[in-house]
């Protein structure tokens, strides 16, 4: 673990906060694809959001990015493949947030045609870490 990183973990939540705003700064098109999930998320995080549901709301995301690849009249049914298998009920909830990350994703970044091939969350030092690994063209 680095010097700022240890600086970060001691001062707890507001260096997290303020780590969110200083990556914030920079341009969009800089930003690496894992910092885009995150970006895509964003609404949705929570102070002391379990990891689980951390790497959750990952996954929808970046299923909802690669959607947004598609021509639009594919990813619906795309949509159901990707669900199948879920519980009726927590399929529909998991569908309407993909249909919104996916909107989310053309609006922030609409230029980004990347897609995702694999994606990961680690936890460490109580926080959660996100890896990406995308296609180039």
């Amino acid at each position: 673990m680095g010097w700022a990183s240890r600086t970060r973990l001691k001062q707890g939540s507001q260096a997290k906060a303020d780590h969110v705003r200083r990556q914030s700064r920079r341009p969009k098109e800089d930003w690496r694809l894992s910092e885009r999930l995150v970006d895509l998320i964003a609404p949705y995080r929570e102070n002391g959001l379990p990891p689980e549901r951390y790497e959750m709301l990952i996954g929808a995301a970046a299923t909802a990015w690669n959607l947004s690849l598609l021509p639009e009249a594919r990813r619906p049914e795309v949509l159901r493949e990707s669900l199948r298998g879920t519980k009726a009920s927590d399929a529909e909830g998991a569908a309407e947030l993909i249909v919104t990350l996916m909107r989310r994703k053309e609006q922030l970044f609409p230029e980004d045609d990347r897609p995702i091939v694999s994606w990961e969350v680690s936890e460490s030092d109580d926080q959660c870490h996100v890896t990406v690994a995308s296609l180039l063209d």
